[in-house]
């Protein structure tokens, strides 16, 4: 018999008895089992399927090997028509929502011998909601429309276009043709997060800890010094200053970004009653003729009517920086493969091409990636978590190191209440005051310095991130790199060596420790 060894937190899965192994199966269906048996469904219940991977690669499956599988659970997913093909199209799906063939479906049971399904919680069920937007396909069919069946589909005239009237009425219908800017947050909320945020929390607690100190000075003797006033105000100071040079910094680059928008507005050639005339992109509607040539920016997603020598920059979209040419014929049944379509956002670097608006802001292409973009929930940056800690720190040996000087005092003999202001001076101490202000001036300064090189930072503590980074992994290809192959390494009599890719050709080789590696 199979057991099953399952990494999800529970205990060990046992199949029942008839479950299929490897020997088990016949010798044609044997090499089935190896090349095609990597997924394996447990269960179903509820239209939910639970999918565990097969760890064992297929050189281990064999008569020869002990019957036991290492299976890693890949979670909850709604029960799919198909998932995944084998290359051969006439065999079963590797996922289905059917279980695969000779292999039992079985549930895990508590103690009682009650069938159970695994708790998800909140979170997983959000991030399942994540991965089913992501996996959604494009409901795009139009590039496989013949020109009558557009014509039909818009209620337009390829011939005429779009008469002033109708396309008004579906400009209200569907509204602008532009994307939906994310919600922004309003500027004294920036500026209260600024104060707030961060280190300044500890700023904070001991500006009122030193107000409590002169308040218990005070009411044990008004003529007590006021040096515990003014560090309660200096700090505050420190907060709020600090908070308005980072905030000036943000709102600097915001308006500059904010001035992109105000630009000239994209402006569109189009067929309309019959006529050319040029409107302004935003207000393209479905159905609309669109002429475009080389250099222009094409203004929504077009499907494509006639061309002339037609080659797109589809970087902005695919990462691709090679031009891509463009036909009037369905190429592909993918649309991001077709040639007959023009995306939002790409450019048409040579040549002519006349096309029919298909889908207009949020609706395009371009529009549901930057949707689905927008509901990933921000990290923390590397110099955000190091704060974090750095405070946790800080404020475990200020409170530790003041109780313990606390219970000293009073062994001494001084009073409860002069025992808890020295307390509160020792806690005081510990607050680095000149760690805010020099955080926030290295990190302006270098914004500056990389402003000087056309770089804008919107964030200050993306200028942190960024000097973190090691390695970007990124299918720009052409666009972030010079679209050019260099050798980096090369294996040799079984050793790794190093090859000179430095800027200036100093021999220097970026990742010395794999110099001579070798790989016996």
């Amino acid at each position: 018999m199979t057991s099953s060894k399952c990494s999800h937190p529970g205990d060990v899965i046992m199949p029942p008895v008839g479950m299929a192994t490897p020997s088990a199966l016949p010798s044609e269906r044997r090499s089935d089992f190896r090349n095609q048996l990597h997924f394996m469904q447990l269960f179903r219940r509820n239209g939910l399927s639970y999918w565990f991977l097969l760890n064992q690669t297929s050189a281990d499956v064999s008569e020869n090997q002990p019957h036991e599988v290492e299976m890693t659970f890949l979670g909850v997913a709604q029960t799919l028509n198909c998932c995944l093909q084998p290359a051969d199209s006439s065999q079963p799906p590797i996922m289905s929502s059917q279980k695969p063939p000779d292999v039992n479906a079985i549930s895990v049971e508590d103690g009682t011998g009650n069938q159970k399904a695994p708790k998800k919680s909140r979170k997983d069920k959000k991030n399942e909601k994540k991965v089913e937007n992501l996996k959604r396909e494009l409901e795009i069919t139009d590039h496989s429309l013949s020109i009558e069946e557009l014509e039909r589909k818009y209620s337009v005239n390829i011939k005429e276009g779009l008469s002033t009237a109708s396309a008004e009425e579906i400009l209200a219908r569907d509204g602008l043709n532009r994307l939906t800017p994310p919600k922004g947050t309003p500027e004294i909320v920036k500026f209260l997060l600024l104060m707030a945020g961060g280190f300044s929390i500890v700023f904070w607690i001991a500006s009122a800890l030193c107000f409590l100190a002169y308040g218990l000075q005070v009411a044990q003797d008004p003529a007590v010094s006021k040096d515990n006033l003014w560090l309660a105000i200096i700090l505050i100071g420190v907060v709020v200053l600090t908070a308005l040079f980072a905030y000036y910094q943000e709102a600097k680059s915001t308006n500059i970004m904010a001035g992109f928008k105000n630009m000239v507005p994209q402006q569109a050639v189009i067929l309309r009653d019959g006529k050319r005339v040029e409107i302004i992109a935003e207000k393209l509607v479905v159905g609309d003729i669109v002429f475009i040539k080389g250099g222009d920016k094409i203004p929504a997603d077009l499907r494509l009517l006639d061309c002339q020598g037609c080659k797109v920059d589809n970087s902005s979209l695919t990462g691709e920086s090679e031009a891509q040419p463009r036909g009037v014929d369905c190429t592909h049944e993918n649309p991001l493969e077709t040639k007959n379509l023009g995306f939002y956002s790409t450019t048409c670097l040579e040549g002519a091409a006349c096309g029919m608006v298909i889908n207009t802001g949020d609706r395009t292409v371009i529009g549901r990636i930057a949707s689905l973009a927008s509901q990933v929930g921000n990290q923390k940056t590397p110099i955000a978590l190091e704060i974090e800690h750095f405070v946790q720190i800080i404020s475990f040996l200020a409170v530790f190191v003041g109780v313990i000087f606390f219970i000293i005092s009073l062994a001494m003999g001084y009073s409860p209440l002069n025992s808890v202001i020295f307390c509160i001076g020792i806690v005081v101490a510990y607050v680095p005051e000149g760690l805010l202000c020099t955080v926030t001036v290295c990190l302006s300064l270098t914004a500056v310095r990389m402003a000087k090189k056309n770089c804008l930072v919107k964030n200050l503590e993306a200028v942190e991130t960024l000097g973190s980074t090691s390695v970007i992994c990124s299918d720009k290809t052409g666009t972030l790199t010079q679209n050019r192959m260099t050798v980096a390494h090369m294996w040799f009599d079984k050793f790794i060596h190093n090859a000179d890719t430095s800027e200036d050709c100093t021999g220097k080789a970026p990742f010395p420790l794999l110099n001579n590696t070798s790989w016996n």
